[in-house]
């Protein structure tokens, strides 16, 4: 299983989920990457927003944790998900 995954939508919006040392953990930002300067420190940007953060038990797959931050940051979910890693790309996740 990753360390971290980022899931970011079309939209700007993002989690990101990660290993804290005991459990995987998703960090949810209200703030979208849309209005922060790809410049500056994007995770310091993006707490000056609210953050959510839900802890998940070990025996969660990655999918259905990244499914729930898909969820979460787009309402209504569509049918399905398609990745496509050159979003953002000007920005250093």
């Amino acid at each position: 299983m990753p360390m971290q995954v980022d899931v970011v939508t079309e939209d700007g919006g993002i989690a990101t989920i990660y290993h804290n040392g005991d459990n995987m953990v998703t960090m949810y930002y209200e703030k979208r990457l849309t209005t922060i300067d790809p410049n500056e420190d994007i995770w310091e940007q993006l707490s000056y927003g609210k953050t959510y953060m839900k802890d998940w038990d070990d025996t969660m797959e990655m999918k259905d944790i990244v499914k729930n931050a898909l969820d979460w940051l787009v309402f209504p979910s569509p049918q399905s998900w398609e990745v496509d890693n050159s979003l953002f790309s000007k920005y250093d996740f």
